[in-house]
């Protein structure tokens, strides 16, 4: 994860705390404030992180912002469709399995049901590049020669 955001409709008033979460030891991941200097994209208004947080597929994180009571800033309280959640989610990354808060600072144990709070806050992954090395053509022709001959399936002749 490179970067934590927050809803936005036009221009935000204050900086609000998101943090990131690992769901299974409840411990702080990542934690950034988003307010009204972040930049905004697509209604979402974002704060990169200050390193790149990785993430285990098949795990269980949660994404939370601070609210507090009178705050200047809105945010959504309700209900998203499942077709809203379908056509809004980016799952080849992630899937959003449902809403959860607490009532104070802390890990949000507190789960509000499948698509309660949906698109409240958001993250931003990080495709990391690919090593590039150097190798001659004598070694890369070897190289491709070896995995082609193991992924060829034996022919009856060969035996």
């Amino acid at each position: 994860v490179a970067a934590l955001g927050r809803h936005v409709d036009g221009e935000l008033s204050e900086s609000a705390r998101v943090t990131l979460w690992d769901a299974e030891t409840q411990k702080e991941l990542a934690a950034c404030d988003v307010g009204p200097a972040s930049p905004v994209e697509e209604h979402y208004a974002f704060e990169p992180l200050p390193e790149r947080v990785p993430l285990e597929a098949g795990r269980e994180y949660r994404v939370s912002q601070l609210c507090r009571g009178k705050m200047q800033d809105r945010w959504f309280d309700g209900y998203a469709s499942e077709d809203e959640v379908a056509a809004l989610s980016t799952t080849r990354y992630a899937r959003f399995i449902g809403g959860c808060c607490r009532n104070d600072h802390g890990f949000p144990n507190r789960l509000d049901g499948e698509r309660r709070r949906a698109g409240m806050v958001n993250l931003k992954f990080a495709r990391e590049g690919l090593d590039v090395q150097s190798v001659t053509r004598e070694e890369l022709a070897h190289t491709l020669a070896r995995v082609a001959a193991a992924e060829e399936p034996a022919s009856p002749e060969a035996v």
